[in-house]
Formats: structure tokens, C-alpha cells, sequence
């Protein structure tokens, strides 16, 4: 009951006018219940986004597992080597690895369809987004035919703009861009703790390799 009671008075709080400085006054009712929206609504985005990249995290996950099992099967072994190295990539990138999204409906055929626009991650190497992008398209051959709702389209574009999760710690060099560490200071660099292990990063992506 405690903890309800702070919850509520907690969001009461948020819509109750305050003081700001830059203005030198007091924020209007109307005012301080429109700022209060709009962090209400940025944390509703956030949390969808989380929730996304957790779904888009596990869909990737089992599309490699399931890939390595037929490959075990067909007995192709450069391809299975090749998936498991995916398979390792998408475990180390995790959740702060995949990229945030947009979305937006857009009128297909008089229908409203819901559309996913990719802001990708500047720090992460940009040949990932390939390999990710290999994997999506294995997702959607393999639930092409599974009962259910159908994975909406996702449109990679740099014109989408950025993502603006900060980049992960801990993680090999290779799967960091280049370029965008060069960006850095050499202090943030160190909050990176970029682990000196030697991780090649390769994917030899054929029609061979699909399901």
C-alpha cells in the first residue's frame, strides 16, 4: 500500500507546476501538465523500444540456433561454423546491441500497415548491420509459414537518423566502428573497458547458408 501511495503521489508531483529558471516564473498548470506529458510519453517510448530490442534479441537468437541444427543435419560444415560465429556475435552485442526503431503507418494497397524505420547504432561496426540484417531476413522465411502475425517490414536507412542507446562496455574491438572511437576522447574511451581479446568478425553470407 506504501509503495502505491508514493507511486501516485509521485505522478501527481510530476504535473504540478514548478519553477523555471530560464523563464524566471513559475510554470503555468497548462504549461507544467504539457511537460509532464511529454515525459510520460518519452517513457513509454523507451520502454517500447526496450521491448523491441528484447523481441528483435530473441527472434535473432533462435533463427541462428535453429539454422545450426539444420546445418548440422545437411552436414555443410562451413556453414555451421559460419552461423555459430553469428551466433556469437548476436550473444555479445546482447540487448544494447540492437538497434532502436521508429515506427510509423503507412497506407499499403488502402490498408494501414505499421512500418519499423532502424536507427542504427553509431558506435557498433557498420558490416554488422549486414549480418543482422541476413539474419532478419532468415526470421521472416521462417515464420513465413508460422501461425500468427507476420513480422512488420524494417527499412534500414541513414536518413532515419541515429540511435541514441549508449554503446556497451566490455566488448572486442572488432564490433566497435572504428571511426566513431576515433570520435572519442581518449577518457571515454577507457570507460569502454574494450576487451583486448582477438575477435574476428566475418560472415561469408551465400544463398548456401539460407534455410
Amino acid at each position: 500500500m506504501k509503495d502505491k501511495l508514493k507511486d501516485w503521489r509521485g505522478g501527481w508531483n510530476k504535473f504540478q507546476p514548478k519553477y523555471q529558471p530560464a523563464a524566471g516564473r513559475i510554470e503555468t498548470k497548462a504549461e507544467a501538465h504539457a511537460r509532464a506529458l511529454q515525459k510520460l510519453n518519452q517513457h513509454q517510448l523507451e520502454m517500447r523500444s526496450l521491448a523491441s530490442k528484447d523481441r528483435k534479441l530473441d527472434d535473432r537468437r533462435e533463427t541462428a540456433a535453429l539454422t545450426i541444427e539444420v546445418k548440422i543435419a545437411e552436414g555443410t560444415a562451413l556453414d555451421i561454423k559460419t552461423w555459430e560465429r553469428i551466433a556469437d556475435v548476436i550473444q555479445r552485442l546482447g540487448v544494447a546491441g540492437m538497434s532502436s526503431e521508429d515506427e510509423a503507418d503507412v497506407t499499403v494497397d488502402g490498408g494501414k500497415v505499421r512500418l519499423y524505420k532502424i536507427k542504427l547504432c553509431l558506435w557498433r561496426e557498420p558490416s554488422i548491420a549486414n549480418i543482422l540484417g541476413f539474419v532478419d531476413a532468415q526470421t521472416l522465411l521462417r515464420k513465413a509459414n508460422q501461425p500468427g502475425p507476420k513480422p512488420a517490414p524494417r527499412i534500414r536507412n541513414a536518413g532515419h537518423g541515429p540511435g541514441v542507446a549508449p554503446a556497451p562496455r566490455g566488448l572486442p574491438r572488432s564490433l566497435y566502428n572504428n571511426e566513431w572511437l576515433k570520435a572519442q576522447t581518449p577518457a571515454f574511451v577507457e570507460t569502454l573497458q574494450i576487451s583486448k581479446e582477438a575477435f574476428e568478425l566475418f560472415v561469408a553470407a551465400t544463398d548456401r547458408m539460407n534455410l
